[in-house]
């Protein structure tokens, strides 16, 4: 799967800035969107599915320009977002019905409609589903009624409790041909293989995520009663403070694992986005997220 922007640029009314010259080439299996609130994520991807049209520049998804291609896109591409509407008076029983008779892979449609339960949701109507399980309806369409099609997900894992959040991560890394948003980098990093960041719509890093864990960077969990301990053991090794835990760069990681055993942290791990967002600060990215 490619994705191709070329000075892709979006302007609201009043001027409102959502994404400005945007360039990039990412291939990947599953490729993440990565940005805080406001950052032009939810723009990027209704472009990706068609639903508008840049003020300049182009946006191609496997050589396809959805927004121009729209009778193609339809036949390559299924999506939803993060709050999907059913203001439709029919019953969630009468819509999958509708669905097992026109869906491809309907046996798999079937088979996930009852992994997630909402095959017990049948006879309640589309406008009375929480956004739980709107969200979840919307997402076992996108991704099961036609396997061969690229899903373009907003925010998948936004409403879900933890344990369909986990049943959906792993389905998402085992089906691969995705393209969702997310400001969770740790989803990110759990699901994709590839990703753009997004801050106020401007493309601050994209590539491979396999490219960058290979520094010796890492994201330290500290206990805050342990501080002083771990500053003084780790030294200038501290590049950042991120609340929950330190970014610190080691050469060895025997320190980590001498503190480790004696309780100064919690754990670490090869520190991987967040690494490069930090980087990205001195030139003007205002969160870390």
């Amino acid at each position: 799967m490619l994705i191709r922007s070329i000075n892709l640029t979006k302007k609201f009314r009043n001027n409102v800035l959502a994404l400005s010259n945007l360039n990039f080439n990412l291939e990947g299996r599953i490729i993440a969107i990565i940005g805080p609130n406001g950052s032009g994520k939810s723009t990027l991807l209704s472009i990706l599915a068609g639903l508008r049209y840049p003020t300049k520049g182009r946006l191609l998804l496997n050589g396809l320009e959805p927004y121009t291609e729209r009778e193609e896109t339809l036949k390559r591409i299924s999506f939803t977002f993060e709050k999907p509407r059913f203001n439709m008076g029919i019953t969630v029983q009468r819509l999958l019905e509708i669905l097992v008779g026109e869906c491809p892979d309907q046996n798999n449609l079937i088979d996930f409609t009852k992994l997630f339960g909402v095959d017990k949701l049948g006879s309640k109507k589309l406008h009375e589903l929480s956004s739980g399980q709107a969200q979840l309806l919307a997402l076992i369409i996108a991704l099961f009624c036609d396997k061969r099609k690229v899903a373009i997900l907003d925010e998948p894992l936004a409403h879900l409790d933890i344990r369909n959040r986990a049943r959906l991560i792993n389905i998402m890394s085992n089906r691969g041909n995705i393209v969702f948003t997310t400001h969770v980098i740790d989803e990110a990093e759990a699901i994709a293989d590839s990703a753009v960041i997004l801050n106020n719509g401007v493309g601050v890093w994209y590539g491979s995520l396999k490219d960058i864990y290979y520094e010796d960077i890492f994201e330290v969990f500290v206990r805050r009663d342990n501080l002083d301990i771990f500053k003084e053991l780790i030294g200038n090794g501290i590049i950042a403070d991120l609340g929950s835990h330190f970014l610190v760069k080691v050469d060895d990681t025997g320190i980590l694992d001498h503190m480790m055993s004696k309780g100064t942290i919690l754990g670490y791990r090869r520190a991987g986005l967040r690494a490069k967002l930090y980087e990205k600060l001195k030139d003007g990215v205002e969160t870390i997220y």
